[in-house]
């Protein structure tokens, strides 16, 4: 309704002021490194991602979701399902919490669904309790991981330079960074 006021709207620095931006003639949010920026060439799904013509990527987020008994029940039905569509013109890629990642990994060899990771740390290595570094998440298997999501900015004041510098550490480990530069539901 039009009497219904919008939520405020915090500034947000956009990941494009920080030396990311746009590739020329895609749509979208794709984003590469500045100038400058050494990068390893694209490798797996990387690779996919980054030709000329964009394949679609279906990514399921499982979020703060699950159990070891579930990542069984899900990934053994997706695995099956998949093998019953050649040729499917998408990516497949599943980002469970990162307790289950070792044991998903796992469950997908084999099969054509690529395991990511909802977040890493911008740095490869040091005191930082409870985080990941991106060159874990590859040592388990990921090949994608998810950066910058609106729950992440909301829940731990994730900024857009912070984000920048977790999707710098993805690409030098190897991995995709799917950058998340939308807004939550309410905005």
């Amino acid at each position: 309704p039009a009497n219904v006021p919008k939520p405020a709207r915090k500034a947000v620095k956009p990941l494009f002021s920080l030396g990311f931006r746009r590739w020329p003639g895609r749509r979208g949010c794709a984003t590469k490194p500045p100038e400058g920026f050494d990068h390893q060439p694209a490798t797996g799904l990387s690779a996919k991602m980054t030709s000329t013509r964009l394949r679609p990527l279906i990514a399921g987020n499982w979020k703060m979701n699950g159990s070891r008994a579930l990542t069984v029940e899900l990934l053994t039905g997706l695995a099956k399902l998949q093998s019953g569509q050649p040729g499917l013109a998408a990516d497949l890629l599943v980002c469970p919490p990162t307790p289950y990642l070792t044991q998903a990994g796992q469950l997908l060899k084999g099969t054509a669904i690529a395991l990511g990771a909802q977040d890493c740390h911008a740095r490869a290595a040091g005191a930082h309790t409870g985080d990941v570094s991106a060159q874990m998440l590859v040592d388990c298997g990921c090949r994608a991981v998810i950066l910058g999501h609106s729950e992440r900015r909301a829940d731990h004041g994730e900024s857009s330079e912070m984000v920048a510098a977790k999707a710098r550490a993805a690409l030098d480990a190897g991995l995709t960074a799917i950058v998340c530069v939308g807004e939550t539901e309410a905005e």
